[in-house]
Order: structure tokens, then C-alpha cells, then sequence
């Protein structure tokens, strides 16, 4: 589900926040290992978090890199895609490719509509609903 936001520094802050404390760092830990001076790093982050602050684009990556994330993560307004990112960048690259090979095939396996030639498979309105609702295959 996607959930509204305002910008995307509160998106950016929520998913950090969200990360950190899955991950039981501290706001000054997580600055430190970055590299941050440890008498600023807890202010940092929470500037982060709070939507106050934006890091710049390196910064995003040094922290998924020390919380175990691909950077996108932060930056994904689906709930559930940030979940599947976070579940992703903690697999092996065989288990990755494991993944992306049943991806393709659940990706083939979708119907397509030979009732009606204009509604096309991949129209906005049928990945909405989930699948062509035209065809009765389902």
C-alpha cells in the first residue's frame, strides 16, 4: 500500500528512521559509522529522519550501505517495494537472481486478451486491478 507523503525528505526521513531501528542503531552509532564527527552524527540523523534535512545522494548510499539496503530503498514511495528492496539487498547474488528469474516468469505467465485487441495487457488501468480483467482466463 502507498501511503501519502508531503515531500520527499519526509519519505527519505521515515524510511531512515524505519531502518535504524529494524537495524537497533542509535542515531550517533549509525553517523559515526558513515563518518560523521561524533559530536554532530546524532543531531545529523535525526535532522535526516525528521524530514529537516535531505541528505545529499552520497550520504543516502553510505547509510543503506551501513544499514545493509540498496540505496532506492529511501527513495521508493511503495510500501511494499520498499519491503521487497529491503528483503533483496540482504540476499546473495544466486538468491538474487533467483528472484529475478521468478519475477520474469510470473511476468509471462499473465494473460493476454485476444477478446479485446485495444485493452492492452500492461494498460495502466489493468496493473491497477492487478491483470486484464477483459479476459476470462483468469
Amino acid at each position: 500500500m502507498v501511503k501519502p507523503f508531503t515531500s520527499c525528505k519526509s519519505l527519505f526521513g521515515r524510511r531512515l528512521r524505519e531502518a535504524r531501528l529494524r537495524a537497533g542503531i542509535a542515531q550517533d552509532k549509525l553517523g559515526v559509522m558513515i563518518g560523521l564527527d561524533e559530536g554532530c552524527s546524532s543531531a545529523r540523523i535525526s535532522r535526516y529522519e525528521g524530514g529537516i534535512h535531505e541528505p545529499p545522494l552520497l550520504i543516502g548510499q553510505l547509510l543503506a550501505k551501513a544499514l545493509h539496503l540498496p540505496a532506492a530503498y529511501f527513495y521508493t514511495e511503495d510500501d511494499s517495494l520498499a519491503e521487497l528492496l529491503s528483503i533483496y539487498g540482504k540476499l546473495k547474488l544466486p538468491e538474487r537472481k533467483a528472484i529475478l528469474k521468478t519475477a520474469e516468469a510470473l511476468l509471462n505467465r499473465q494473460p493476454s486478451c485476444s477478446r479485446n485487441p485495444k485493452r492492452s495487457k500492461w494498460s495502466k488501468d489493468s496493473r491497477l486491478r492487478g491483470g486484464d480483467e477483459g479476459c476470462g482466463d483468469r
